[in-house]
Order: C-alpha cells, then structure tokens, then sequence
C-alpha cells in the first residue's frame, strides 16, 4: 500500500464520509459537500478501489490460518493478562518488567491484531482462543520461577 492507499482506507475505516481532491471543479464540489451534508458518502474511484481491496484482504487473512500474525509468547502473556481484567502495572509486575514495557507491546500487539483497545483486544481474543493458546505455560513457569 501507498502512504495515500493507507490513509484512504483508514480515514473511512474511522467514519469519514468522503474525500475531496483538490484538483476538483468548483461546481462539483458543491455537489459533493452537499451530498456529504446530506449523509451519502463521497468516494471516488481509485479510493473505493482501494477501500474494497482493503476489506477483500482483511476478510481473506481472516479466513485463512496461515495468514494469522505471530505473536510471540510474551504478547500471548500480556493479552492474558487483560482478559483477565488486569492493569498494566499488574502485568507488568507478574512478568517481572516495567509499566512501560507493557505498553509499548500493547501498541504492537493493537497493530498486529487491528484493534483499537484493551477491551476490542479482550474480545477479540476470547473469540480466536488460538490466540490464547501457550500463555497460560507462560503465566505458570513466570510464577514458579518467581516462587
């Protein structure tokens, strides 16, 4: 993907309702900021092809298994964490490292996974229980060696 394909696609993932070139007539623009005002999304080719490829590989990486991201056991062990309701100082002190480590992996773990907080990444992975498969070894080898 371009930097402006990105962009594209996640301005109308969060809810734009259309984009404007600036190359664009003046008499179609007061078409297109009207229609935008009325609630009809304005999109124009190359965006809504952008857009479709988009969503096209997110729902085919979502079906297929080999193309599910790898999270290493750590992110497995921090994600347990929150579905198990606990802060990032509770994390981080059962895994024996700082708050700010915690949320540094947090970030990389939203990115991999496509979601935007700890409770769409709590969902998320009590729904995809491969996600949580080998954390809890994780969890019992860090308190054992803890003990």
């Amino acid at each position: 993907m371009t930097a402006d394909e990105e962009q594209t696609v996640e301005l109308f993932r969060h809810g734009i309702r259309g984009i404007i070139s600036r190359s664009i007539s003046p008499d179609l623009l007061v078409r297109c900021v009207r229609r935008i005002a009325s609630g009809e999304p304005w999109i124009d080719n190359q965006a809504l092809n952008w857009v479709i490829e988009a969503y096209r590989k997110e729902g085919v990486a979502l079906l297929n298994p080999h193309t599910q991201v790898h999270l290493s056991p750590k992110e497995k062990a921090i994600i347990t964490g929150i579905t198990r309701g606990m802060r990032n100082k509770e994390i981080a002190y059962e895994m024996g490292t700082s708050e700010q480590v915690i949320k540094n992996y947090l970030r990389k773990i939203y990115d991999k996974l496509g979601v935007e907080d700890r409770v769409e990444l709590a969902l998320f992975s009590l729904q995809d229980k491969t996600i949580l498969k080998g954390a809890q070894k994780v969890y019992a080898t860090k308190k054992l060696l803890s003990s």
